[in-house]
């Protein structure tokens, strides 16, 4: 469940700003050619889900909850008028708690985090302008510095996948004669396999799969003051499967991917000097099925709050 969050958040909260008095919506913008963009970002996440069912006889129930904290940075370059390249480091630490209870059994209660940077971003991007209608198309790929790290006595890992993705993306707006931008966004993420290094004990873990499928229409109001947009997003994530070995021995455990995650967003452009903007956002989600790896999920509420801000020069 975790992982389909994650990929929303990404699509929904790294798209750029559309440049006052543009004929780009926020989903096609980038720098103009020869110029730079750097946008910081803060980002606050939490998430928790309670569920119940039975497992092998027995009936359980159970709370997850999760929050994390993060630091983007990424810096745009553009080309041409039509073509633009990105890059992007962050820093973030997460946390994640889970309580199981099994029937006849006292409850038992587990608990990590993960703190560092994460992997490094990479963009291209290209768009064209038909009239009224624009066409937007590129790819965002996420690559790993080293192996994800994860101490088992501490209960603490780094922040990096320990793999490569590669997200191929659509997108298209239409421009209203009022001045309001209607759009919708398609993406696909291919995962390469991912590796860890586990320690106390020594062991090694290697995942493949958990590949998704992204999907959002939006609407823009740039004729506003303060710039509203409100989209809504599904991100559905594929069946993974993990193996893991500890010395001559290999365990596999399969993961259902969870299930589909709808995200409502709303965020604000103000602009406050030319070639300077503040960007507030806020996210709510919401699962598309009520099970979970064979469990009910009786609960469930997730939300985000960002605050980013661009500069072009």
């Amino acid at each position: 469940m975790k992982q389909a969050i994650a990929i929303v958040l990404l699509l929904t909260f790294s798209a750029g700003a559309r440049a006052a008095g543009s004929n780009y919506s926020y989903i096609s913008w980038q720098p103009e050619a020869g110029q730079f963009a750097v946008s910081p970002g803060l980002s606050f996440s939490y998430a928790k889900a309670d569920l119940s069912g039975f497992l092998l006889g027995f009936q359980v129930t159970g709370e997850s909850t999760s929050t994390s904290t993060g630091v983007s940075v990424p810096l745009e370059y553009g080309i041409t008028e039509m073509i633009g390249v990105g890059l992007s480091v962050g820093y973030g630490a997460s946390t994640s708690e889970t309580k199981t209870t099994v029937m006849g059994s006292a409850p038992t209660e587990s608990s990590s985090s993960n703190r560092g940077f994460s992997n490094l971003g990479l963009d291209v991007k290209l768009r064209h302008l038909f009239g009224n209608f624009g066409l937007y198309y590129g790819v965002s790929a996420s690559v790993s510095p080293g192996e994800a790290t994860y101490d088992s006595s501490a209960k603490e890992g780094n922040n990096f996948s320990g793999g490569f993705s590669a997200s191929p993306f659509l997108a298209f707006h239409v421009a209203a004669n009022s001045g309001v931008f209607i759009g919708a966004r398609l993406a696909y993420t291919s995962r390469g396999e991912r590796k860890t290094a586990y320690s106390n004990p020594t062991r090694d873990a290697a995942t493949t799969g958990g590949n998704s499928f992204s999907a959002g229409i939006f609407v823009e109001f740039p004729e506003l003051s303060w710039h509203p947009l409100f989209e809504i997003t599904h991100t559905k994530t594929e069946r993974s499967e993990t193996i893991t070995r500890t010395g001559f021995s290999e365990t596999r455990s399969e993961y259902d991917g969870g299930p589909g995650i709808i995200l409502f967003g709303a965020r604000s452009y103000i602009e406050v000097t030319p070639g300077f903007e503040l960007i507030p956002g806020l996210a709510y989600m919401m699962p598309t099925q009520n099970t979970s790896q064979g469990l009910n999920i009786d609960s469930y509420n997730s939300f985000l709050l960002s605050a980013g801000a661009r500069a072009t020069f």
